[in-house]
């Protein structure tokens, strides 16, 4: 099953939202889709709500960091974990994209993420 999806197409960001079973094919489906989406309506910025259940291995968490670096070079990707038991998951993930190009920051909270995101906008 598929990750649900939920866009709001806001001043200068995509906002999404995502909501099912966490796999590593679902994840990276989730990751192609958004690029296309982003491209067809010309957003290179994301707030990503992350509202699956389930633990990837580090592993896996890495390959697809990796993954996302590759299918999202160019793009700021605001990434929002409010889960305890993904946080360190998803940090760790946070590093490996970071080290392939990608700028991407990990998040608790949306407010923290929509800050920062519209920080890195009004900088340019």
């Amino acid at each position: 099953m598929a990750y649900t999806l939920r866009y709001e197409y806001r001043e200068g960001y995509m906002f999404v939202h995502m909501k099912g079973p966490e796999s590593y094919d679902n994840a990276l489906n989730f990751w192609k889709e958004l690029r296309r989406e982003g491209d067809l309506r010309k957003y290179s910025r994301f707030v990503i709500v992350d509202d699956v259940t389930g633990v990837l291995s580090r592993d896996l968490v890495y390959r697809l960091s990796v993954e996302i670096a590759r299918i999202h070079m160019g793009n700021i990707i605001a990434y929002v974990d409010p889960k305890t038991e993904t946080y360190d998951s998803n940090a760790f993930g946070e590093t490996v994209v970071n080290g392939q190009g990608v700028t991407a920051r990990l998040f608790k909270t949306e407010a923290d993420a929509i800050f920062w995101l519209e920080g890195v906008i009004s900088k340019g």
